[in-house]
């Protein structure tokens, strides 16, 4: 069961581990290490032992906690044959790498199998950045990839940073053409946090400008505070979600048989009062002002 505030919805969805740690070197990404800050291999269980649990599990739909489902993508492929062959119903979110589009074959099992989200890092709209965060990538890689990625009905959940070195507010707001693009469904935007094993504290000796809240691991510089990053967090966010973008992602929801009719009545409802709740309070706040 899924609750959100005062929403409430009838999808009972589970998490497990098919593996632990991730293999790449994203310089603003500490799950390669331990809690010791030791570099943790990579590992994973066997694809039958992945199955067995997901027979096990009760819940419709299935979460991969995993750091990364994809880094190989025959293990990926043989879990969706025993998936497909036993006979198995339900529905899986993963975090994927982009490279999946490089396996056309593999993808077109794993929708048959009944994957249905992937949760996808492309962190920036610059080639720039991406090469400093070692991300492995270009930004024409990135729209390469799309091209194979939009040919499945998967949901696209991409993560973007916010405050990524180097970058303007301007540069930054690029997420939101880039992401229209692709076809992205929808947005992950956090800002940038140097935790503490991260190899971008390192990175970042060398800007003066540049500065970690510690308590948060949260990056800010001369020019933009924290405060105006997560403004411009949330404006990304605002311009992104689109009618056509937000129709697009209900209809594949639709299709994943994960919203029905008096689910869409919920999220109405749901939205309808949190949107009420908002204006009544910019108007309290307003009131206040005045009288004040």
């Amino acid at each position: 069961m899924v609750t959100i505030d005062e929403f409430e919805s009838d999808i009972q969805i589970d998490l497990m581990l098919g593996s632990r740690g991730c293999p790449h070197n994203c310089k603003f990404c500490d799950f390669k290490f331990n809690p010791l800050g030791e570099k943790r291999k990579w590992s994973v269980r066997t694809p039958e032992s992945v199955v067995s649990e997901i027979n096990t599990i009760e819940a419709g739909v299935i979460g991969f906690a995993d750091d990364i489902f994809t880094a190989n993508m025959d293990w990926v492929e043989r879990v969706c044959d025993l998936i497909i062959k036993k006979g198995i119903k339900k529905k899986y979110v993963i975090n994927a790498r982009l490279e999946v589009a490089k396996r056309p074959d593999v993808l077109k099992k794993m929708y048959k199998a009944g994957f249905m989200g992937f949760l996808m890092g492309i962190e920036s709209a610059h080639d720039k950045t991406l090469a400093s965060m070692n991300k492995g990538f270009t930004i024409a890689d990135v729209r390469k990839y799309f091209e194979v990625l939009r040919r499945f009905n998967f949901v696209y959940h991409c993560y973007f940073i916010i405050g990524n070195v180097g970058e303007t507010r301007d540069e930054m707001f690029d997420i939101i053409k880039i992401s229209h693009e692709l076809g992205v469904d929808t947005l992950g935007l956090s800002v940038l946090r140097a935790t503490k094993y991260s190899p971008l504290r390192d990175m970042l000796k060398h800007f003066d400008n540049y500065h970690i809240e510690e308590e948060s691991g949260k990056v800010y510089s001369d020019m933009l505070s924290l405060e105006e990053l997560q403004q411009i967090r949330r404006d990304i966010n605002a311009s992104f979600f689109t009618i056509p973008v937000i129709l697009r992602a209900l209809k594949k929801l639709i299709v994943h048989r994960l919203l029905t009719l008096s689910l869409v009545y919920k999220i109405a409802v749901f939205t309808a009062r949190r949107k009420i709740k908002k204006i009544a309070k910019k108007k309290t706040i307003r009131m206040g002002n005045v009288i004040s």
